[in-house]
Parts: C-alpha cells; sequence; structure tokens
C-alpha cells in the first residue's frame, strides 16, 4: 500500500513538473485541461481534489455566492492576463521579455555606435518594474511598424486553440457584463460557445464608452475590452501614455466608476499594483464615494495585496494555488454555478416596538384571565418585551415557556372588534376594517394622537403554525431592514408585535393599484409604465442591500398610489409588505388577500422544484411580470397562465388593446417583457435588473423618444412602424425583426450596438410560383432602383447581388441618423420593398 502511494506522489509531482516546464510563465490559470486529464489517474484526481479544497466558508465569499445565487445585483467580471495565459498567452512581463528579443535583434542588425545606445536603452527597459513605461520605451525604439506586428503575433491565440475554461464558467454565471484588459478576443469566444447559436452580444473598446454608456442599463449582457482588441491597433491601452490619456476621458471615468458603485464588480486575474484598477478607487476617494459591494478573487497573500483591498473596500476571496495550479479556482465558480440559496428557518420572535415597559409584575394566568382583552395585550407584550431586551442565551427558551404558560391569554390578546368600548388595540383605536383575507384583517385605526394608521392584523391560528409566524417574523425583520436603510418607496412599520400578530403603519392616502385599474383610471402607456417602472425600482432597491430583501408577494393589493386622488401633479408609487407572506405546496397563504390573486405567484413558491429556491429575485420578477399584465390586460392571471400555449398572443392581444404611443414598438416590447418576466423555468426568467432597465427605456422612449441611444430599440421601431413589416417576428439572440412574405420578399431590421449601426437586409426570391420566369430581365433593373432608394435616403449599401430570380441588398445607417429621421427612414423600406413586389 505505502509503495503504491509513493508511486502515485512520484507520478503526480512528474506531471506537475512537466506542467510547469511548459508555462510560459505569469500567473496563470492554468486549468485541467484533457491532455491533463489523460495523465492524471482518477485516483489522483480524487487525492487532488482533496488536497485543494478551497475554503468556502470566507464571510466575504459567502457574500458574493448568496448574490449571484438570489441574483440580486447585476455582477460584473473584470478580468485581467491570467486566465488568456492559459490558452498559451504571454503574461504581461513575459510580453516585455519577447518585445525586448525584438529589441535586440533590431539592435544586431545596427552599426555599433547606434546599437550600442539602443542596448543601454534595453537594459533600462529590463530593469524597469513598471511595465507601462517598459512599453513605453518598447513601442518608440522597436518603430510603430514593428511594434505592432510583434505584438499581434505574440497575442493573437491560434484559432484552434481551445478557449480557456474559466472564461465558460464566468459565463455560466450569467453575469451582466465583463470588463477585459485583454487585446484577444477569448472572452467573447467564449461566450459564443456558450451561449444559444447566433446570440448577440454588446461589445466595444474602451475608447468607445462615450457612445455605450446605455449598455450599463441595457437588459442583455456586454463585453467591454477596456484596453482594446488587437486586430485594431488604434484602440490599444498598452503604454503609459496610452493609460494617462484614457482615464482623463471623462466618459471613461463616468464608466467605469458607475461599475464600481451600481454594480458588483468581481475581480480575477489583477494584481494590487495594476494602475489601470487602482486609480479609479483613488479618484472615488478622493471625491468621498464609498466603494464597499466589490469582490477580489485572488491567491495572493501578501501584506500589498491585503492593504490594496482594505484601502479601497474591497473584500478578498482567497484560494490556494500551490506550484501556480489554479485548480482551486475553478472549484470556486462551479460552486457558484450550483449553489441554491435558501431560507433561513429561525427567525427571532418580534419584540413589541412602540410599547413601554410595565414596572409591575405580570399577574398569574387566572387573575390576568380576568382583565379586558386590551389589559391582556398591555401585560402580555410588556413581559414580551422585557423578556426579549435581555441579551442572554436562554431568552428564546424563556420566551416559548412564556408563551406556553399562557396560551389562553395569548388566545383571548387576538380578540378585535370595531365596537365602540372594545376596539382598543395596544393603544390604537379600530375605525372600520378595510381588508381580510384567509390570514388576516387589516383595520384603519387613529394612533393615540389621532393620527391615520393602517393597523394588519393576523388571525390567531398563525402562532399554531410554524411557518406562518416564521413568515411574519421574516417579514417584520425585512421591514425594519428597509426602515434603517431609509428605502424609498416603501411603507415602514410604526410599531410591531407578536401577541397579538400585527404591524402598525402609515395610512396611505390613494387607491391600490387593484382599484385604479379596476376603476379605469390606469388607461393609457405612460402612466403603465410610470407605474412598472417606480415598482421594479422600488423593489430593486431591497434586493441590492447587504441583506438582500426580497418582495414575494407582488400583487396589485400590494401596491399603492398615494396622493393620486389629492395631488394628480405629485402623486408616487408605494409598495406594501416585503416578505410577509407564506407559500407551501398547493395553497396560497398570504396575509390579507384571497385566492384569486393565486396567479401572481412564481410556480417555486407553489411546488417545491428541486434545486430551485424561492429565496431568489427570480420569485419578485414573476410577480412584477404579472402585475404588468394586470395593468395592460385588466384582469387577474389564472393559475399556471403562463404555461399556456396562447399566453404569447394573450399578452400581444392585450397590450395592442391600450391606446397606441408615440413609440409603436412599445406595446410589442412590453409584452415581451412580461413572457420573459414570467417564464416557468426560474432560471430563463429576466431577473429585476432587467425588467428595471426595460422599464426604464420603454418610459423613455414614451416620454421623449429623440434620447433613445440602443440601436436594437431603434431597429425595431423602424420595423414596428414599416407598413410592410408590421407584424414582424423578433428574434431577440440576433436583436433582429424579420418579416417574410409568401410572394418571396424578406427584410430583416437589425441593431448593431457593437458599432451603433441600423443594418437591413432586403431580399427578394423567385417562390417557384408559376408565370414569373419572364421577370429575370427585370432584375438587375429593380435591385439598382433598391439601390437608389435607399441612397437616396441616406443608407450606405454594403452589399448587392442579383441572379436569375433573386435579388439581395444590405445597407446599413448610423443609429442617431435613423432616430432623427424616423419617417424618412421607414418610408425608404416601404419604397423600396413595394419595388421587390413583382
Amino acid at each position: 500500500m505505502d509503495t503504491h502511494l509513493t508511486g502515485r506522489r512520484r507520478q503526480r509531482r512528474l506531471c506537475l513538473n512537466r506542467r510547469k516546464s511548459c508555462r510560459r510563465g505569469g500567473r496563470g490559470f492554468k486549468a485541467v485541461d484533457c491532455n491533463h486529464l489523460s495523465f492524471l489517474t482518477v485516483f489522483e484526481i480524487t487525492e487532488r481534489t482533496l488536497a485543494l479544497a478551497f475554503d468556502k466558508s470566507q464571510m466575504s465569499y459567502l457574500a458574493l455566492r448568496s448574490i449571484i445565487a438570489e441574483r440580486t445585483n447585476d455582477v460584473v467580471f473584470w478580468i485581467g492576463s491570467g486566465p488568456s495565459i492559459d490558452a498559451g498567452l504571454p503574461s504581461w512581463t513575459n510580453l516585455k521579455e519577447k518585445l525586448l528579443e525584438s529589441l535586440e535583434e533590431k539592435i544586431q542588425q545596427l552599426n555599433c555606435t547606434e546599437g550600442e545606445s539602443l542596448r543601454r536603452t534595453a537594459e533600462v527597459i529590463r530593469e524597469e518594474e513598471d511595465n507601462w513605461q517598459a512599453f513605453k520605451l518598447l513601442r518608440t525604439k522597436l518603430g510603430r511598424t514593428t511594434w505592432q506586428s510583434r505584438v499581434r503575433e505574440l497575442l493573437d491565440p491560434s484559432a484552434s486553440v481551445e478557449t480557456p475554461l474559466i472564461y465558460k464558467k464566468i459565463w455560466k454565471l450569467r453575469p451582466h457584463g465583463i470588463l477585459s484588459l485583454n487585446l484577444d478576443r477569448l472572452v467573447t469566444k467564449a461566450y459564443s460557445e456558450s451561449s444559444a447559436e447566433g446570440a448577440q452580444i454588446t461589445s466595444f473598446v474602451g475608447k468607445q464608452v462615450a457612445q455605450h454608456t446605455h449598455a450599463l442599463g441595457n437588459p442583455r449582457s456586454f463585453i467591454c475590452h477596456l484596453h482594446g482588441q488587437l486586430d485594431d491597433s488604434s484602440s490599444w491601452i498598452l503604454t503609459s501614455d496610452d493609460l494617462r490619456h484614457q482615464v482623463s476621458n471623462p466618459a471613461y471615468r463616468h464608466f467605469i466608476s458607475t461599475c464600481l458603485t451600481v454594480k458588483t464588480v468581481v475581480f480575477i486575474g489583477i494584481g494590487a499594483d495594476d494602475q489601470a484598477v487602482g486609480g479609479f478607487f483613488k479618484q472615488l476617494s478622493k471625491v468621498g464615494i464609498e466603494v464597499d459591494s466589490n469582490y477580489w478573487i485572488t491567491d495572493r497573500r501578501d501584506s500589498t495585496t491585503d492593504t490594496w483591498a482594505e484601502e479601497h473596500g474591497i473584500r478578498l476571496i482567497r484560494y490556494t494555488a500551490p506550484e501556480e495550479d489554479h485548480f482551486e479556482l475553478l472549484e470556486l465558480l462551479d460552486d457558484l454555478i450550483s449553489f441554491v440559496s435558501r431560507d433561513v428557518e429561525d427567525v427571532l420572535p418580534v419584540s413589541p416596538v412602540g410599547l413601554s415597559p410595565s414596572e409591575h409584575e405580570l399577574p398569574c394566568l387566572n387573575d390576568l384571565l380576568e382583565l379586558s382583552e386590551e389589559h391582556i395585550r398591555q401585560n402580555l407584550n410588556s413581559e414580551a418585551g422585557r423578556i426579549l431586551g435581555i441579551s442572554s442565551p436562554d431568552r428564546i427558551e424563556k420566551y416559548n415557556k412564556f408563551c406556553q404558560d399562557y396560551d389562553p391569554a395569548i388566545y383571548r390578546a387576538y380578540y378585535t372588534s370595531t365596537e365602540s368600548g372594545r376596539n382598543t388595540l395596544l393603544d390604537h383605536t379600530l375605525h372600520d376594517e378595510v381588508a381580510s383575507g384567509a390570514f388576516g384583517r387589516v383595520y384603519r385605526a387613529y394612533d393615540p394622537e389621532g393620527k391615520d394608521v393602517a393597523v394588519k392584523v393576523l388571525h390567531e391560528g398563525i402562532r399554531q403554525n410554524t411557518d406562518l409566524l416564521h413568515a411574519f417574523r421574516r417579514g417584520v425583520r425585512s421591514m425594519q431592514i428597509l426602515q434603517d436603510n431609509q428605502v424609498e418607496g416603501m411603507v415602514p412599520y410604526r410599531k410591531t408585535f407578536e401577541i397579538p400578530a400585527c404591524v402598525v403603519m402609515d395610512w396611505v392616502d390613494g387607491p391600490d393599484l387593484n382599484v385604479a385599474v379596476s376603476s379605469r383610471q390606469i388607461q393609457d402607456w405612460e402612466l403603465v409604465l410610470r407605474i412598472g417602472a417606480n415598482i421594479a425600482d422600488i423593489v430593486r432597491r431591497g434586493h441590492v442591500l447587504p441583506e438582500r430583501v426580497l418582495h414575494r408577494d407582488i400583487r396589485p393589493s400590494n401596491v399603492m398610489l398615494r396622493r393620486f386622488y389629492t395631488q394628480p401633479e405629485d402623486w408616487d408609487v408605494v409598495v406594501l409588505d416585503f416578505d410577509l407572506s407564506w407559500h407551501r405546496g398547493a395553497l396560497e397563504r398570504s396575509v390579507v388577500h384571497g385566492s384569486t390573486t393565486f396567479g401572481y405567484l412564481a410556480p417555486e413558491q407553489i411546488q417545491d422544484r428541486q434545486g430551485v429556491s424561492t429565496r431568489h429575485a427570480a420569485v419578485d420578477s414573476f410577480g412584477i411580470g404579472m402585475v404588468l399584465f394586470f395593468m395592460m390586460s385588466g384582469r387577474d392571471p389564472i393559475p399556471d397562465q403562463h404555461k399556456h400555449t396562447d399566453w404569447k398572443d394573450t399578452l400581444y392581444q392585450a397590450a395592442n388593446a391600450l391606446p397606441a404611443i408615440h413609440w409603436h414598438s412599445g406595446p410589442t416590447r412590453y409584452a415581451r417583457l412580461v413572457d420573459n418576466a414570467t417564464q416557468d423555468n426560474q432560471s430563463r426568467r429576466w431577473d429585476m435588473t432587467q425588467i428595471q432597465a426595460e422599464l426604464r427605456r420603454l418610459y423613455e422612449a414614451a416620454l421623449k423618444p429623440a434620447s433613445i441611444h440602443s440601436a436594437e430599440l431603434i431597429a425595431e421601431e423602424i420595423a414596428a412602424r414599416c407598413e410592410y413589416s408590421k407584424d414582424y417576428v423578433w428574434n431577440d439572440n440576433m436583436l433582429t425583426a424579420v418579416k417574410d412574405s409568401p410572394s418571396g420578399v424578406r427584410m430583416t431590421v437589425r441593431g448593431d450596438e457593437s458599432h451603433h449601426k441600423i443594418i437591413v437586409e432586403l431580399s427578394w426570391g423567385d417562390p417557384g410560383v408559376q408565370g414569373k420566369a419572364h421577370l429575370g430581365k427585370w432584375i438587375p433593373g429593380k435591385m439598382k432602383v433598391v439601390r437608389d432608394i435607399l441612397k437616396h435616403h441616406g443608407w450606405e449599401i454594403d452589399d448587392s447581388r442579383s441572379k436569375y430570380a433573386h435579388i439581395y441588398v444590405s445597407a446599413a445607417m448610423r443609429a442617431e441618423i435613423a432616430l432623427r429621421k424616423l419617417d424618412s427612414t421607414t418610408e425608404s423600406l416601404d419604397r423600396a420593398l413595394d419595388e421587390l413586389r413583382f
């Protein structure tokens, strides 16, 4: 046995030594590729996995894992050179060495005097620790032509090279974007390999961020090659002068600062001394902006790394990489991909808020039962506050025993009435009951100062049901978190009690969304989009808190329009009762709402699904999606309606039933948004950030269409305005509107976000109908007419071809130009298409 193990260890060392000899230097992420796996036995892989177990107990890692698993905020990965080294590319240090070799070749070709001078410069470059400065000197001494050609040769991965596994795993985490410091396109290649065939992604370089700031608010993912792309040398950021010029650009600073302060940024493969990263944190610190939601995954354990992270509000996630083996990093990413978040089951009891503790001892049970319900409540809550107010390890045990001993009195405490003389509830006077449900009632009441308040009281049965009691406690805790963080758009709890389980909150003057829609007061798109965008804003504010507060009960009756009647020019949207609901099995258990609202629940709230959690932002996506459906249709969704075969048709019919708006494609996009938000598969559902972004864009298009920047938004608007393509089909992966006709005419309109262009393709092909064989002689002339029409209206012809029974014309236009003259642009397409109708 010992001999066997010794042999295995010897073989593993041989493998590691072999891998080290193949490395090109630098801090690479050497993934376990196929060749390596064939060299290792199953025994060795198991031994290696056990030896390199990533430490999942790090608090910073647990926080990041929850954000990714619950999808409560956009995640952007900022990637340095490390991952690309695994594809055989040099590190920046190795790149410098290779370029120095080219400089040595040039020295050999010069005469002694000039060669000696250049050799001294080469030594200076070799000793220079700042690679930015070293590359500046190298570019000058090598000359522009040699510099560009050698950089391309050294950084251009072979077309057959396998995409580094780390890039593929990062895309599986569904980040909103990737900021890459590398010139190669491996991260783009990984996206293509990991996504649906033909899926489009917005890709741009650091010098183009001014034209792509809208990418941060776009629901689709983006890639920003901060330091350029290899095939465009004018985009390269490789020298100190390049970097200084880039970071001095206000648009670039704004783009990066927004990422660091609004998104959750995860750094991989960068160093603490990287000026391209650290400079922005210094700038933010100077203007007093704190950054505290970003993470750095690293194997470095030096004090410089720790100090840099502490100074800039970055949380370190450390893994080990013995002998440059980054297997633990892959293990870390696998865990992020597979982790499913769950609710914490044990929630602390609600300590009475807003009630002064009594100086008298609690009467015995029999004496207490002789008192009125209000006096019973006062005494019980005073004792509950005393027990829970003492920080002792056994306080929960004492509280549970207290509840058991005084069970008959607690039962009496749940009695409520609006009858005069018996309508006092913990110093509040109940006036009238305004809502009720299977598990609670809502009263309009007056506080001790005579101000209007709302009091929500749960039925007595809640205290016998652990799930319901925990849901109430969880909701109170969530609302307290929102209140402590001063989250706008929610109605805070003034007072909370558990005997009886009830909350006191401000009375909201205005209708709930159910009343407003049912009374036909929400009848135009601007109102629908404004309310929808506001709901998404409010819910997302809870999502992005460190505690990640979900709502999980979004429905029309939980959305109110404050001052909608009294101040029609100054009303706002408020959302009630975050996390104050419980759903299990096939029955709804919402605090105060009836079963008619069953259709607002996400499918995973109704029925347990393996590997799917209700502790996920997509639960709120489903709820808001159905609220959006309710606003445009005026109907509550029925259970499982999102799975009906005619669901999409139902959405489009409802959207087009509302009066039209200036932005013609708005209703269709709204219907598609609802469909994306209500997908049965949780992982395919849009998250709240995507929903919020799309609603904001549609609201902006309805109010100020001239301010739209997105090329794909403009492309679809063109398709919606063309008479020929009003019933187009939208391909979301390709960002393309497609219209085919039986006569053989085809039009596609695509938004190219990367180049900010609108691209149209018009074609005609003989569908084989008899009697058209004689048209061949007219085809070249028809193609010329189509080209002339498009050129006359500002289209640039990219390609045109004609042959017997076929015409094809492709043209492009800058998106901002197409937007500025939408009517003329659509007219040109309709005229061109008319020419193709034989």
